[in-house]
């Protein structure tokens, strides 16, 4: 970078290796720098919205608690709205560019369930699923789905998308918290046993 400021790939994979080491903010300036160099780079735009998405998400269970006690007591929006409400335009910003990207719909279906945009994220869900893209965004799509399902009580339709969810892509650390006593069942035949160890804890933590 120091002898090119220019190269978009090196600052790409710079905000990559930040956006797994947890450095969020600093992978959302690099994003913006290879936007600026290349500003109809659909990956871009679909990393950018991710990273967003996760600094927007939270973690783990307490995140997801204090998501559903602010939609359910009406106290307003979480306070990682404005993330989330970035990662919404980045995402928008995608299929507007290329309306074939699954992906796109599929984060932005989250991203709109977080928001409690409800008709929104079932929406996009929906047509991620139709659009059949990789098969970890399908996943993605049918996850938060059958979140939403779930929050509604309609309990086969959870259960359905669920189990789709973690056939598709049993590994994912990506499932919201609340899905895990219910994947236990679902991901025994199609996990390994280390990953079913895992999952096994978290249920326990999550039902103690």
């Amino acid at each position: 970078l120091q002898l090119n400021p220019n190269l978009a790939d090196a600052y790409e994979k710079r905000a990559t290796h930040y956006y797994f080491q947890e450095k969020l903010d600093k992978a959302i300036q690099d994003y913006i720098r290879v936007i600026e160099l290349k500003p109809d780079s659909v990956n871009a735009y679909l990393l950018r919205g991710l990273t967003y998405l996760k600094k927007g998400h939270g973690e783990g269970l307490f995140a997801e608690i204090n998501r559903l006690a602010l939609r359910y007591t009406g106290l307003g929006k979480p306070e990682d709205s404005k993330a989330l409400e970035r990662a919404i335009d980045d995402f928008s910003r995608v299929i507007e560019l290329d309306p074939q990207v699954a992906a796109a719909y599929s984060y932005r279906a989250e991203a709109y369930r977080l928001m409690g945009m409800i008709d929104e994220a079932i929406r996009d869900s929906t047509t991620a699923i139709q659009l059949r893209g990789d098969q970890k965004s399908t996943a993605y799509a049918y996850a938060t789905r059958a979140e939403i399902y779930r929050q509604l009580g309609h309990n086969e339709l959870y259960k359905a998308d669920l189990r789709k969810s973690v056939e598709l892509d049993p590994y994912s650390p990506d499932y919201p918290p609340l899905h895990v006593p219910l994947m236990l069942r679902y991901s025994v035949n199609t996990a390994p046993l280390k990953t079913v160890s895992c999952l096994g804890l978290l249920g326990i933590i999550i039902l103690t």
